[in-house]
């Protein structure tokens, strides 16, 4: 140890200290020669961050814009269903009234139809009944004319079949007639 200032610039706060002043000054050397580089790329860096912000503002004003298009477009096409809806409602209550009027028109055409062929076929069977007494009673006369009756006997017979036929004749008409009545009245 022959220096005496050796020793001091050599203890360890020392060392430190001089660690210190190097780091200060290359500190100073760069904010002196990079001050403008640092300047301009943080204002560059601030900018793009700026534009970056208006538009993501832009593009958040349009998307709300779209999004409330869609809130109406939506709230349109509700309307519209609704209106379909109501539309395909009406229209099959239109049908279902259509189709039970054609049924009751189809019903009545059946019953009018079934009157007429009973109708039928009640003067059909009444002509063959009838038929049938005429042959039946001219049998019976010609069976009592060749009998030798007289012809008054003959004679009051033919009233009495006659009478007896036009009494059931008209019995029949004034059941045709009801039954006409019925079936018309439906």
């Amino acid at each position: 140890m022959s220096d005496p200032h050796a020793v001091i610039l050599t203890s360890p706060g020392v060392h430190d200290l001089f660690s210190l002043i190097n780091v200060g000054v290359v500190a100073l050397v760069v904010i002196v020669f990079a001050r403008k580089g640092i300047q301009q790329s943080f204002k560059g860096r601030s900018q793009k961050i700026r534009e970056d912000l208006v538009l993501a503002r832009e593009e958040l004003k349009k998307i709300s814009q779209d999004i409330e298009s869609a809130r109406k477009q939506l709230a349109e096409i509700e309307k519209e269903k609704a209106a379909l809806i109501s539309k395909v409602e009406e229209e099959g209550k239109l049908l279902a009234q259509k189709l039970l009027d054609e049924a009751k028109q189809s019903a009545a055409r059946i019953r009018e139809d079934s009157g007429r062929a009973v109708t039928a076929e009640f003067a059909e069977m009444r002509e063959k009944l009838k038929e049938e007494l005429m042959s039946s009673l001219m049998i019976k006369v010609a069976d009592d004319f060749s009998s030798e009756s007289s012809k008054q006997k003959l004679h009051d017979k033919l009233i009495e079949s006659f009478l007896s036929n036009a009494g059931n004749l008209a019995n029949d008409l004034q059941s045709m007639n009801k039954e006409g009545a019925l079936n018309g009245g439906h």
